[in-house]
């Protein structure tokens, strides 16, 4: 997990507003630019704020197609956890030609803690 330290008061200032605009149901759910806009921010900053919140604070906050939202019912997490699963293996199997192209590459000098040594193979340097 990724180490937030930067301006917490603030990212927990606009946690809580988020808190505040978001309710329970996909019926009830705010797109991404309707959301920014109430509170004043850009798009990929609340998006920021969003994860903050999910991550650090623990808040289940769904985001789909209906936008973003608390869940109403357990199907909810459930359908939430399974798409950002899918996305989050999707993209492992998408970066697997670029690893391995990376791997191959004569100009690539560190990758994942490992680095070329003189006879231009990967050593691990842990």
């Amino acid at each position: 997990m990724e180490n937030r330290t930067e301006k917490p008061i603030i990212i927990d200032g606009y946690v809580k507003m988020l808190l505040d605009i978001l309710q329970i149901g996909k019926g009830n759910g705010i797109h991404l630019n309707k959301l920014a806009a109430k509170m004043g921010l850009k798009p990929a900053v609340v998006k920021r704020i969003v994860q903050d919140a999910r991550i650090v604070h623990g808040f289940i906050i769904i985001g789909d197609d209906f936008g973003y939202y608390f869940p109403e019912n357990d199907g909810d997490i459930r359908k939430f956890y399974f798409m950002m699963r899918k996305q989050a293996i999707q993209r492992l199997i998408t970066i697997r030609p670029i690893r391995k192209y990376l791997r191959e590459c004569k100009g690539q000098i560190k990758i994942d803690g490992m680095e070329k040594n003189k006879d231009d193979k990967l050593e691990n340097q842990s």
